[in-house]
């Protein structure tokens, strides 16, 4: 029993969640004062999700964006962008939501909007919640309390408590969690509000699971479902039947949990939430396994695997790093336009000034009646201006020329300008390179935004000179994974053997790079590298922000290759093997036959030098 016990207690952490306002008081106070139609659609929304309809919310929600973006109107926008990015965050869409989030956070500074400010940090905070990222969590939930608790908005300030002792639960942390918890308690009987004390009271059953008090937890959770039936909706009513689940589980009553996560199941599935579906499907696989139902146990642990790799899978994690690095770079973007908008002002003011000291000069010299040294002068300045605009043109086609070379291989940028368009090619033999981080997330999570975005940097331009220097191409990254390609456009350079020495230099630099980091007590990153070799078409796409990019079989195989090699290996297919076997610098190891992702078995080679 005892051993149950702390493994049901094990389980629980991360399965608190952080909670956001069901509909912002901004749409509610602006629906009074809209036309019909637009207090019509925020209506409709409000219902729509509160029944869990949340494909028809977000049709309503995305008619009521048009509308107020026809009418100019930045603070409707913004509400209605969160109150998308809230009903993605309830369906397990996090790149959606903070994606959305993020437009919503540059709109409201723009407007000095504190308290519209302040909701969007808070969610953006619970997004990195619920993916585990705890220290961002914090940082962003702190930024919202401190706007709330210099308002002085009481409501407010007892969700962000309830979302710090849910922080707190996942940390594994319960009596510090208990603190919050019970902070924002007396805020919600301060203010009769049922619906939030009911969500307190959830929480603190939490809190008694965590430290063993199963007694004590039933009651406060069988509190909460009393009053989630009667005020919050299904939604919270879900998770609340997973913890009681749970409870009746660690108390050795298997079958009474499987009633109460069977409920949980059944709302869940209806308003399509896949969080509470896989933590409700793990909680019914336990309870099936106490009872020796292996049948049902392994239906349900299926389906909580499946779940939790769509909801925390690497792909979604990198698409959620790329945003948080697009962020970065965006708003330091903004500030480089500011500086260079700043710089532009200060010319054109030098300019005119200029301009102003010329027409004084000029007017002095018609009035002394040199009008034929004026003449000469005006000749001599005009050859000057069209020199110097001979030379400014040049200079900007120069520009353009290393610009559009630095985006695109040479051959096809020739191509471009002679042309105005690249046909797309096939390439027989093109040996695609895929890198990535090993722990990326987890190492990223202790660095700060500019900190990371200089690591990778720094890694990337390491990268773009070994490529270079064996006649490869660069493709692009994505994320914290790095793409290259030999064998094109001219298939006579980055040959199959020169772009496996590519990426044994890179690990070379990685390894180095690592241990001069962590001398330095800095975080650093371990890398797999994968190659195969193949055919494939390349071309440009788009008409704007193009780049030179590839397709076909051979690049999701090289990307296996990358996904089932090690940490400080490079990972090679027996077609790559193939080319450069006989090359004598090189040692292999045959790691035989793997079974690969959507490919069956393929065999596979580490490969170093000798």
């Amino acid at each position: 029993m005892a051993s149950r016990t702390s493994h049901a207690r094990r389980i629980l952490v991360h399965w608190s969640v952080p909670l956001l306002v069901l509909l912002s008081p901004g749409l509610r106070a602006r629906a009074g004062d809209a036309p019909a139609v637009w207090s019509a659609l925020l209506d409709h929304a409000a219902s729509a999700k509160t029944a869990g309809r949340y494909e028809v919310a977000l049709a309503d929600l995305d008619s009521a964006l048009v509308l107020a973006q026809d009418a100019q109107d930045q603070k409707a926008v913004a509400e209605v962008i969160v109150e998308q990015a809230f009903i993605h965050q309830m369906l397990g869409q996090y790149d959606q939501a903070l994606t959305l989030l993020y437009r919503a956070q540059g709109i409201r500074k723009a407007m000095n909007d504190l308290r519209g400010l302040a909701e969007v940090e808070n969610n953006i905070g619970s997004i990195h919640h619920n993916q585990k990222n705890y220290a961002k969590a914090e940082t962003y939930y702190n930024q919202s309390l401190a706007i709330y608790d210099q308002l002085g908005l009481q409501r407010e300030l007892g969700q962000c408590f309830n979302n710090f002792g849910a922080l707190y639960e996942d940390m594994d942390q319960p009596a510090e969690a208990q603190g919050y918890h019970h902070r924002s308690l007396r805020i919600w009987e301060a203010l009769h509000d049922t619906g939030w004390i009911g969500v307190s009271d959830m929480h603190l059953g939490i809190c008694e699971q965590l430290l063993g008090h199963l007694d004590s937890a039933q009651v406060y959770l069988e509190a909460s479902k009393r009053a989630l039936e009667t005020r919050r909706g299904a939604y919270h009513l879900s998770l609340v039947n997973v913890l009681l689940g749970n409870n009746e589980r660690m108390a050795d009553r298997p079958r009474s949990a499987i009633r109460h996560c069977s409920e949980a199941l059944a709302i869940a599935e209806r308003m399509d939430i896949l969080p509470f579906q896989q933590r409700a499907c793990e909680c019914l696989y336990h309870a099936y396994e106490d009872l020796g139902e292996k049948g049902r146990a392994l239906e349900m642990f299926k389906r909580h695997i499946t779940l939790r790799d769509s909801l925390f899978g690497q792909a979604n994690v990198k698409e959620l790093t790329r945003i948080e690095l697009d962020h970065a770079f965006a708003q330091k973007e903004l500030a480089d336009s500011l500086t260079r908008a700043k710089a532009r002002v200060e010319e054109e003011l030098q300019h005119q000034a200029a301009l102003a000291r010329e027409r004084e000069s000029r007017n002095i010299a018609l009035f002394s009646g040199a009008g034929i040294l004026l003449l000469a002068v005006g000749l001599w300045r005009r050859l000057l201006y069209v020199r110097r605009s001979r030379a400014r043109i040049q200079h900007e086609r120069e520009r353009s020329d290393r610009l559009l070379l630095n985006i695109l291989p040479e051959r096809v940028a020739r191509e471009l300008k002679d042309h105005g368009e690249a046909k797309a090619r096939e390439f027989e033999h093109v040996s695609i390179l895929f890198t990535d981080f090993k722990d990326f997330t987890t190492i990223s999570a202790g660095m700060s935004a500019a900190d990371l975005v200089a690591e990778i940097h720094a890694c990337f331009k390491a990268f773009d000179d070994i490529v270079g220097g064996y006649g490869m191409e660069k493709i692009k990254t994505i994320g914290d994974a790095y793409m290259a390609a030999g064998g094109l456009p001219d298939p006579e350079r980055g040959t199959a053997a020169e772009v496996v020495r590519a990426a044994l230099d890179m690990q070379e630099f990685i390894r180095a790079r690592k241990a001069e980091r962590e001398a330095a007590g800095l975080p650093a990153f371990s890398m797999r590298i994968g190659i195969h070799t193949g055919p494939v078409v390349a071309g440009i796409v788009g008409v704007k922000k193009f780049q030179y990019d590839v397709w076909g079989d051979t690049v999701n195989t090289a990307s296996r290759m990358e996904s089932n090699g090690q940490v400080d290996q490079v990972n090679i297919s027996a077609a790559t093997h193939a080319l450069v076997k006989d090359d004598p610098e090189l040692v292999f190891t045959l790691r035989g036959e793997l079974r690969v992702k959507g490919k069956g078995e393929m065999e596979m080679f580490f490969v170093r030098r000798g």
